[in-house]
């Protein structure tokens, strides 16, 4: 099981004029700026990107669930916005196996991670985290999140999620083998 920052990966191949617009330097990863808000729609309606349920604890329980070759072997929690983009990203996991159960405020956006490519082969990312900030503890104590807590053998919370919040390194500690890394970035 994994919980962690749910954002969904928005890739496509992106023209100059695009990364004019945006003033979007290649092979940079960056937190998006106000600026940056509307270039996730622009990507939807103009370029025909590819979706990916994203985030290090989706990526691990999309590659764990892929490698077990069991539909439902796998969980992810998360938080999400109650929108197009929440939409997809309980899709692509789902779609993949792996069972979810997100916490969804309608208040919120989903969290999104534009992944811009040049013809050239190079990229830059885009995160903006949005409700994937709004991760509660109230939500582990739900009945789904505790049927999840109760049939995870592992469970894969990354360090820079629970920094914040640490409760999460307190769910079922007795009888579970957790699993953190600390995957780090010179520009955070």
């Amino acid at each position: 099981m994994g919980i962690g920052n749910s954002l969904l990966d928005i890739c496509a191949v992106v023209d100059d004029e695009f990364n004019k617009k945006y003033d979007v330097t290649m092979n940079t990863t960056s937190v998006a700026e106000e600026r940056h808000l509307s270039l996730y729609r622009e990507l939807v309606d103009r370029y025909m990107p590819t979706y990916i349920a994203s985030g290090s604890a989706a990526n691990v329980a999309r590659v764990c669930q892929w490698m077990l070759m069991s539909p439902g072997a796998t969980s992810y929690m998360g938080c999400i916005g109650r929108d197009e983009y929440g939409d997809t990203m309980k899709h692509c996991l789902s779609a993949a196996g792996v069972n979810v159960h997100f916490i969804e405020d309608a208040a919120l956006t989903t969290g999104t991670l534009a992944t811009l490519v040049v013809e050239s082969g190079e990229r830059a990312l885009i995160a903006n985290l949005a409700a994937a900030n709004q991760f509660d503890e109230l939500h582990l104590h739900t009945d789904k999140a505790m049927q999840f807590i109760g049939a995870s053998r592992f469970i894969y919370v990354p360090c820079f999620f629970a920094q914040a919040r640490p409760f999460c390194f307190l769910i079922g500690v007795s009888n579970k083998l957790y699993f953190s890394f600390l995957f780090c970035s010179p520009q955070l």
